[in-house]
């Protein structure tokens, strides 16, 4: 999707809408995992990234802990920006954790463009309190060109 999108762009009507955007901007290639802690009122939970290389470039892994859930994920790189839909009815809570995560494919060399913001669009949930089984390996994603993702990957 194009330009930079917010959680009230990718998500408008929500039945239950999200209690805040988590934005985690610049320098997105830490050596190791980076867990950043939501704002206040919320700060009774985090949000763990593990940004790595892969052979299309920079990919990242998100474990969220406390009472809440992702509704959905904005990978932001380039002029683009990737939108991984954990909502309803899909997933009804949301979700605590996913993998292989990364910004849109630059379509002049065919890998992703880098990092230059994460946006996670955030509700309370009180059945995240154990991240084991919330992985979903993967969402929906709508690109840049519209095209459909399927589990992180070209459908």
């Amino acid at each position: 999707m194009p330009g930079n999108p917010a959680c009230a762009d990718v998500l408008p009507g929500q039945p239950a809408p999200y209690l805040f955007s988590f934005s985690v901007a610049g320098g997105l290639v830490p050596d190791a995992p980076e867990t950043y802690t939501f704002p206040a009122p919320y700060a009774d939970g985090s949000v763990t990234i593990d940004v790595d290389s892969s052979n299309l470039g920079p990919v990242f892994d998100f474990t969220i802990n406390g009472p809440y859930a992702a509704r959905g994920v904005i990978a932001k790189g380039g002029p683009n920006a990737n939108f991984y839909n954990y909502a309803p009815p899909t997933y009804p809570n949301g979700i605590g954790a996913d993998d292989n995560l990364h910004a849109p494919v630059n379509p002049a060399n065919n890998t992703y463009y880098g990092l230059s913001r994460i946006d996670f669009c955030v509700v309370r949930d009180r059945y995240n309190y154990n991240n084991d089984n919330n992985n979903v390996n993967g969402a929906a994603v709508v690109t840049s060109n519209g095209a459909a993702i399927a589990n992180g990957r070209n459908a």
